[in-house]
């Protein structure tokens, strides 16, 4: 925990920024926010708190007894900004991926919807074939072809041949 004139917030050493109520901000912004941003000097301004939360030592002198100096801090910022990038590289990666299901998904209805389509308009078709065709037996019925027998029965194919019964003659 830090103090500064008088408000208390939450040092957050590997971004170096301040949890000020519900927001993340820099030191140098909850400076200004405490009153003293004319200071420009956060590690001067803030100090870390002790169990009871009153001031106890300056930032600075707090970061220095830690061996964290401008060196260190920097290779901090620097892997937090570069966690940070890679938090926002994934979020938008998981996106892409639920927008890529979305879009397939949409995709399978809209060919499931396709496919109901033309069956049904197969079947329409279909139906409306047989209509025009009317209900007439013999419409339906195939052309006799070959040397089949009519059902005259005397002997002659529907294409007027003979059979070779009548060729057979009497005794």
């Amino acid at each position: 925990p830090v103090v500064c004139n008088g408000k208390s917030a939450m040092f957050i050493l590997r971004s170096q920024r301040v949890l000020f109520g519900d927001q993340e901000i820099t030191a140098s912004r909850f400076e200004q926010l405490c009153g003293k941003g004319d200071a420009k000097k956060w590690k001067s301004s803030l100090w870390a708190a002790d169990a009871d939360g009153e001031p106890d030592v300056a930032m600075g002198d707090w970061l220095s007894s830690r061996n964290l100096d401008k060196a260190a801090l920097a290779k901090l910022i620097s892997n937090w900004n570069a966690y940070e990038l890679r938090q926002t590289w994934e979020q938008q990666q998981q996106e892409k991926e639920q927008q890529q299901q979305e879009t397939d998904g949409e995709g399978v209805e809209e060919q499931q919807d396709d496919q109901q389509d033309d069956h049904h308009q197969q079947q329409q078709d279909s139906d409306a074939e047989g209509d025009d065709q009317g209900t007439d037996a013999d419409a339906a019925t195939p052309e006799p072809s070959g040397r089949a027998e009519s059902s005259i029965g005397d002997g002659a194919t529907a294409d007027g041949a003979t059979t070779d019964a009548d060729e057979v003659t009497d005794v």
